[in-house]
């Protein structure tokens, strides 16, 4: 057996905002618990955005130290990227990079989690790739997570 192929969210130290829309927010619980766990002085807040309805709310609560839920609105604008080291983001792909956007010029280094759709998995089928600034890229095998310049500064 081969695999898991890819790249999760790497094990960051400081001040950490987690945004998730969607779909998007299913990672950003187990990546919570590992950070809050590898280092008890960081700081997790966890950002959801649901187009409808808010779920899972408790047990996020629980996994964040303060957690911001935006119903109908953009989960985006309630993130003041000043207050982070890191932003760690997963969902839409157009909210990701409204929020890469929001975050440069600010000393928040951000990190994505591409959602495109995946065929083989282990790299071979090409059905997930993805431009950035270092040619094309498997969202599979060398991602799912990339720096967001990485993947928004393409020319």
């Amino acid at each position: 057996m081969e695999g898991p192929y890819g790249n999760g969210f790497p094990k960051v130290q400081g001040k950490i905002a987690l945004v998730g829309g969607g779909a998007g927010i299913a990672p950003l619980y187990f990546a919570s618990k590992i950070l809050r766990s590898i280092n008890t002085e960081n700081i997790v807040d966890i950002y959801l955005g649901f187009s409808d309805t808010a779920i899972l709310y408790e047990e996020y609560k629980n996994a964040a130290d303060k957690l911001h839920v935006n119903v109908g609105g953009f989960i985006i604008d309630d993130i003041d990227p000043n207050e982070y080291d890191y932003v760690l983001t997963c969902g839409p792909k157009i909210m990701m990079q409204k929020l890469y956007e929001k975050c440069k010029g600010t000393k928040a280094k951000v990190y994505v989690s591409m959602e495109n759709r995946m065929g083989c998995g282990i790299g071979a089928c090409l059905v997930c790739s993805c431009k950035t600034i270092n040619g094309n890229k498997k969202v599979c095998k060398d991602g799912p997570v990339f720096l967001g310049a990485e993947v928004f500064e393409v020319e």
